[in-house]
């Protein structure tokens, strides 16, 4: 799942409010998910596409905030790029949250 903003429409964080209610919708689709026996992977991207969760620590606050058992993080490559200062920092960051890797190359290829 990629929490995307409106492309080029957002140029600051989000709301107190509006990050809440991210949390609240994920939490409703997390326990909905658990119930079909479904992990739910949020992806953290670059502030290009969204401006939610766009670090490893932003995504493990949001997902401590979900509370959810079965909501982790995807962290992929190309926006850890972007974002991160350390690719071993944000996995380590993550923790037993890290649910699933995406490996790539910087051009996309």
């Amino acid at each position: 799942v990629i929490l995307y903003a409106a492309f080029g429409k957002y140029s600051v964080p989000p709301t107190e409010e509006g990050r809440a209610n991210s949390v609240m919708a994920m939490r409703r689709l997390a326990r909905k998910a658990a119930d079909c026996g479904v992990q739910v992977n949020l992806e953290v991207v670059n502030r290009y596409e969204t401006n939610l969760l766009n670090t490893a620590s932003q995504a493990i606050a949001f997902c401590n905030d979900v509370g959810e058992p079965n909501v982790m993080i995807h962290l992929d490559t190309y926006h850890m790029n972007i974002e991160e200062t350390s690719f071993a920092t944000a996995v380590r960051t993550c923790g037993n949250k890290l649910g699933y890797v995406h490996l790539g190359e910087s051009h996309r290829g």
